[in-house]
């Protein structure tokens, strides 16, 4: 006498068998364990999968029924098989328990352990499938695991100690933060903060909109920028840092480093595309983003730069094009910039007559930037021209910049002490001068060379018990001590 048909009701269930026969069974919670009343011996049969062990504090209540517990399902009629028939829809079903604040309407909560009120599913279609201590706060929101929190709209939190604030987004693994509209953080102390951004790893942030940081100690803050590997960080907008400790700035710049001397950026090979259309024949600067012009290859202060670029033009409607290499040196002290060596690679390719055909380059310094400037002239007047130049360079971090500043004032300021062994008679004299030249710092970075420590001792007269002399410096700059 299998169930053909199943009605929810208000703290029960309309059923229908196959006979033709009907029940209207009844809810009861009886020792824990979840009982139907109002059915025969052969209904109840039918009903084993209702006879299941349940918390006693278990209720199911939805507020279109009033308050008060019970099985709270409305606006069902199924089917029901494997052990009562096929699938069962519980549309609008809402199932928990009676300890904390009020679940959101059409919410789903299946956890039981909380240590707050507000730990529970109360935003609105909300779910908590599983775990303890979440929070599933936003609508449409869904979290499971252990103390995790979805407060966005349409977000997805699962693992233990994650966030998902933004507007759906998804954390997922221990203590990740996804804030940013439909960002991603997985792994371990990620932070996906930016729009559509993803964080991945080991303490990474995609801060930049539709960012990408990965690795460990990644940063990818310029917008549609890339981090990846260890410590490399990508400011610029489309930039990309990868390796050990680099640093992309500019627009569209891609860097690589294998570590770093002693900040993220001071030892790296980067490479960085310029461009622009002229239409006359006066010199035209190239830009990293184009005719846009908001983005110059800047020099960073206190660094050296060994460049090799490659410019290439082509005259729209011809088969005219031209191609230039050369290698240069510039370098940036204390804000001003400058431009130390030029040299040709090769042979130019530029066609046309005159000196330098009719194409023609040449590099400036202005301000805190390298300039590439261009022309064409052919003695026309339409001079359509797409330039593109490729600059491939080695950053250093001029250790000339970054000398020590060693200053005799500054504190704290090196002690000698000096001990004989064994105790001189009273009748001999000790005399003895001490200079340390120049005083060393001990907040000095790079440490200075030992051998800028001069240290004399003269002892007179010459005790006969042949003493021995410590000397000790401190703090100890470990020096070579000539006595």
């Amino acid at each position: 006498m299998p169930v053909v048909e199943i009605e929810f009701q208000p703290g029960g269930l309309g059923l229908v068998f196959d006979d033709g026969t009907s029940a209207n069974g009844k809810f009861e919670v009886i020792g824990g364990i979840m009982y139907m009343t109002g059915l025969s011996a052969a209904q109840k049969a039918q009903l084993q999968l209702f006879n299941t062990n349940i918390h006693s504090s278990v209720a199911a209540y939805d507020p279109r029924f009033g308050s008060g517990t019970g099985i709270g399902i409305f606006n069902v009629v199924e089917d029901l098989t494997p052990l009562l028939g096929n699938h069962l829809d519980l549309n609008g079903f809402n199932i928990y328990d009676d300890a904390g604040d009020p679940r959101g309407i059409d919410a789903f909560d299946f956890q039981l352990l909380r240590n707050n009120a507000f730990e529970v599913a109360s935003g609105i279609h909300s779910f908590i499938a599983a775990g303890r201590y979440n929070t599933a706060s936003g609508g449409s929101s869904y979290a499971e695991g252990d103390a995790n929190i979805a407060s966005g709209r349409y977000s997805y939190v699962e693992g233990s100690n994650n966030v998902s604030s933004g507007r759906g987004s998804h954390a997922e693994g221990y203590n990740n933060t996804a804030s940013g509209k439909a960002a991603h953080a997985e792994g371990e102390n990620n932070i996906a903060s930016g729009d559509a951004s993803h964080a991945e790893g080991y303490r990474t942030t995609g801060s930049g909109d539709v960012s990408h940081a990965e690795g460990s100690f990644t940063e990818a803050a310029g917008r549609t920028s890339f981090a990846g590997n260890y410590g490399a960080v990508a400011i610029g907008e489309a930039a990309r840092a990868t390796g050990i400790l680099s640093l992309a700035s500019l627009y569209g710049q891609r860097a690589h480093a294998a570590g770093a001397f002693a900040q993220q950026g001071d030892a790296q090979n980067t490479e960085t595309l310029a461009r622009i259309k002229t239409t006359d024949d006066s010199w035209t600067e190239l830009y990293l983003d184009g005719a846009a012009g908001l983005h110059q290859f800047t020099i960073a202060d206190d660094s050296f730069y060994a460049l090799r670029i490659t410019i290439g033009g082509f005259r729209e409607g011809t088969n005219l094009g031209c191609m230039f290499m050369r290698m240069l040196t510039l370098e940036r002290n204390g804000g001003v910039a400058a431009l130390l060596g030029e040299e040709i690679i090769g042979t130019d390719i530029s066609p046309g007559g005159g000196t330098f055909g009719y194409f023609d380059v040449r590099f400036r310094v202005v301000a805190d930037r390298l300039s590439i400037q261009v022309k064409y002239d052919d003695g026309g007047s339409s001079k359509g021209v797409r330039w593109m130049a490729h600059i491939d360079a080695l950053e250093v971090l001029n250790p000339a910049l970054t000398s020590p500043s060693l200053s005799p004032s500054t504190s704290p300021s090196p002690s000698l002490s000096i001990s004989l062994s064994p105790s001189l008679s009273t009748s001999t004299s000790l005399s003895m001068s001490v200079s340390l030249s120049p005083s060393p710092s001990m907040s000095v970075s790079p440490s200075p060379s030992l051998s800028q420590f001069s240290t004399s001792i003269s002892i007179s007269p010459s005790p006969s018990l042949s003493p021995s002399l410590s000397v000790s410096i401190s703090p100890s700059p470990s020096p070579t001590v000539w006595l």
